[in-house]
């Protein structure tokens, strides 16, 4: 890919560059990554890291553009906060706005590196992905997905029906999907009960709840003048749960139904005016969510009142771009911006409610070019600052900066680096969700070394502090032109919370110490109930290394398929694509360097890799983690195995006063997968015309996390089942456009 002239420092400018190529005719492909574009196309001012065509997108087999970029942000080891999404060049709300949409829609997919953002709104420590539709296609799709457990108990079903139209620059995308299981009960796993519970007590408890779910969705966008587009996009989720929890008084079982309905809308307008980039943006959702338990110590089934939440969240933010200046290596980058939310909710007859404003600005600074200016030879240094400041109604007023340096010095290698201190609130949920009683859940009690039955107490705490960070990261790209190395990354992150907003870990000594007010015991000293809301650690701090490599293996020639996206539309004549057979390693390794608790003030620091660790999140902390990806791919058929290993981890309980260690063992899981298109196996049946089959199996080995105290004796509640409840299992999938 020849490099991109220099266009004016702001997505959707008037100024238009285009890749050309000439199209394969007859059954003569274009190499391997040869782009092919159909009229003009506009770009950012700087050239991306990877292109990924049409050809690239069907390598993967996937079913859904979420699902491509979920793989894209997965292999360099960010999170879809750090990206800024734009369609066809113009700036979307987010992800969700573009998910549903499926693979076969896209075009062309441009992955730009870390500061690309602040052209199109975002912050320098954001890089930019641009997703470029097919101008013009219809497809029609289903999916069924069969899933079920290898050892029994466990079956899922989902299905989705999809309706997609391009007819640039229109797009619209429809989708109705149901998902559902059965219940898990402890039975099934054979789970052991305490020596004081009923033999068949497992029969009356579930590890995984029945559930139903429904969801409903709906995004279109269009061009409302030559400068302007629209998105709008609605959200609709309805989930219900029936729990297990014990034997009731009347020897039925206690149950917990849980019913939860979501409705969200988002609205985003882009405008695109001389060198001003304007985006403004607005969502309103409604969640409820009803809790019907009943109560283990009234009487027969006697239920608690049922517990209805209704959260109602209102957003709006208007973003304003533009280049304010030339200096000698490109333009200088201004962004600014305001931000509005109010968030309310209300439980029976009290009623919480939470607003906040912000004002925040970003600047991009261009200190060197390759090209351009006095300083040449060095390569491209861009640095940014953003800053905000941020105003809730009743926690207090905190101001938020982030500076990032990004510099490549070749155009095959890139150095990062960024600096962000600031604050995060609590959320309103966290502060005020309703107080809720579970009986029969399962907790180890560090004072009598036993598993017990406890009444788990969940909601929001009033009390809960701001949160404090500080980060620091560096970041190394290297990304050589003709190598089957395609990329090499490495990351080192260190980062130190204040004030640190956590769940309530397992008890240890030091945590009955700091905080006794969460456990209620009665006379003789038996643990009654746990109070697991939210609470605040004095300091937390942590340093990561992380880093991983592409290699991609040309195996022979292209194998011809058609293209599916458009094939049977009426919209585009049926095109045949030809997809060089390629093999793909994909490996990455995370190292936990440090990780350091302060609980409270006046306790001493904990070493979370150590055997003294607590157990946040209810385990130990791995200090490695690796994983390694394989894929085989060619037109319309697929394999990928991928395998993941955790190294062992560790927390502290008490014996009879003496200071106890649950290690937590190394854990290694494999994955298969593989996907043929119905084409492949009979080119000339209508039936399989459009149809792709998956079969895929999880946890290849069924295996579990084992966890042991000092003399080799698993703790009832740490049992492989209670880490692990479905172990391996098969999934099937049929997936067909029409």
């Amino acid at each position: 890919m020849r490099k991109l002239a220099p266009v004016v420092a702001l997505v959707c400018s008037s100024t238009i560059h285009a890749q050309t190529g000439t199209e394969p005719s007859g059954d003569s492909p274009a190499p391997f990554g040869t782009i092919i574009v159909r009229g003009e196309r506009a770009t950012l001012d700087i050239r991306p890291d990877e292109v990924f065509s049409e050809e690239d997108i069907a390598f993967y087999g996937f079913d859904s553009i979420g699902e491509v970029v979920d793989e894209i942000s997965s292999r360099n080891g960010g999170s879809d906060d750090d990206i800024v999404f734009l369609v066809d060049g113009k700036r979307v709300g987010g992800l969700e706005d573009i998910s549903e949409f499926p693979a076969e829609a896209i075009d062309q997919l441009e992955l730009f590196p870390p500061g690309s953002a602040p052209e199109v709104g975002g912050t320098a420590s954001q890089r930019v992905v641009n997703i470029r539709l097919k101008p013009s296609t219809s497809i029609y799709l289903a999916n069924a997905t069969l899933t079920s457990a290898t050892d029994g108990g466990f079956e899922q079903y989902d299905g989705e029906f999809n309706f997609t139209h391009i007819e640039a620059p229109r797009r619209i995308n429809l989708g109705i999907q149901v998902r559902g299981n059965g219940a898990l009960l402890e039975s099934e796993r054979d789970i052991v009960q305490a020596d004081t519970s009923s033999p068949n007590l497992g029969d009356f408890r579930t590890l995984l709840p029945e559930n139903r779910e429904l969801r409903l969705r709906g995004t279109i966008s269009d061009a409302l003048s030559p400068s302007l587009t629209a998105v709008v996009s609605t959200r609709f989720l309805r989930r219900s749960t029936v729990s297990k929890l014990g034997i009731g008084a009347n020897g039925g079982a206690l149950t917990q139904d849980a019913l939860l309905e979501r409705f969200r809308t988002n609205a985003v307008l882009t405008g695109q005016f001389d060198e001003w980039l304007v985006t403004a943006n607005a969502s309103y959702g409604i969640t409820r969510r009803r809790t019907l338990t009943d109560n283990v110590l009234a009487g027969p089934k006697s239920p608690q009142p049922k517990i209805d939440t209704l959260l109602r969240r209102f957003e709006a933010d208007l973003g304003i771009t533009r280049p304010v200046v030339q200096l000698p290596a490109g333009p200088l980058t201004l962004t600014a911006r305001g931000r509005f939310s109010s968030e309310s909710i209300q439980t029976g007859g009290d009623e919480f409610t939470q607003s906040m404003r912000q004002l925040s600005g970003g600047i991009s600074i261009p200190l060197t070019h390759d090209d351009l200016g006095p300083v040449r030879g060095i390569g491209t240094i861009d640095l940014g600052v953003d800053a905000s400041f941020t105003d809730y109604s009743g926690i207090e007023s905190f101001s938020n900066s982030i500076i990032s340096l990004n510099w490549r010095p070749a155009t095959w290698l890139r150095l990062s680096g960024s600096l962000s201190t600031g604050k995060a609130p609590p959320s309103t949920e966290l502060l005020s969700a309703p107080v809720i009683s579970t009986p029969g859940t399962r907790y180890f009690d560090p004072l009598s070394n036993q598993t017990v039955d406890v009444v788990a107490i969940t909601g929001g705490s009033p009390n809960l502090l701001t949160q404090d960070d500080h980060d620091w990261r560096l970041g190394l790209e290297i990304r050589p032109q003709s190598s089957r190395l395609k990329a090499l990354t490495a990351d080192f992150s260190s980062t130190r919370n204040r004030n640190i907003i956590t769940a309530l870990p397992p008890a240890n000594p030091l945590i009955l110490d700091a905080f006794p007010e969460r456990f209620e015991r009665d006379d003789s000293g038996r643990l009654l109930a746990v109070d697991t809301r939210p609470l605040n650690f004095a300091q937390k701090s942590e340093k990561r290394l992380r880093y991983a490599f592409e290699l991609s293996f040309p195996l022979g020639g292209a194998v011809y398929s058609e293209n599916s996206a458009s094939a049977g539309s009426g919209i585009e004549p049926p095109r045949r694509i030809g997809i060089p057979q390629r093999l793909q390693i994909l490996f990455s390794h995370a190292i936990l360097l440090d990780s350091e608790i302060l609980v409270a003030q006046g306790f001493a620091p904990i070493d979370l890799l150590s055997p003294s660790a607590l157990g946040l999140g209810g385990s130990g902390r791995s200090r490695h983690e690796a994983d390694l990806t394989v894929r085989y791919g060619a037109s319309g058929i697929g394999a990928e195995a991928s395998a993941r290993h955790s190294s062992a981890g560790f927390i502290s309980a008490a014996d009879d006063g003496d200071m106890e260690t649950f290690r937590f063992s190394a854990l290694s899981t494999a994955d298969l997968r593989f996907f043929i298109e119905g084409r492949r196996i009979a080119q000339n049946s209508k039936f399989l015309s459009g149809t792709r089959f998956t079969f895929a199996i999880r946890n290849i080995t069924n295996s579990r996390q084992d966890v042991q105290d000092s003399s080799g004796t698993t703790p009832l509640l740490y049992q492989q089942a209670y880490r692990d409840p479905t172990g391996r299992w098969i999934e099937l999938a049929l997936r067909k456009k029409f």
